[in-house]
């Protein structure tokens, strides 16, 4: 499979669906001179996949 296939849209990488406090939070960060490696936790409420990003 390509990987253009699944590249993920522009809007998303910019974190423009997230939530508004993780902005916020990118903001603060940036400000500060910061940029952390950062973890992803997951609590689903049933059983799912996670999949399409290749840092995943």
């Amino acid at each position: 499979m390509s990987e253009e296939l699944f590249q993920p849209a522009p809007h998303v990488l910019a974190g423009d669906t997230a939530d508004v406090y993780l902005l916020r939070t990118r903001q603060v960060m940036e400000a500060e001179g910061l940029n952390p490696t950062a973890a992803m936790e997951i609590f689903p409420h049933r059983a799912g996949l996670v999949c399409g990003m290749r840092e995943v």
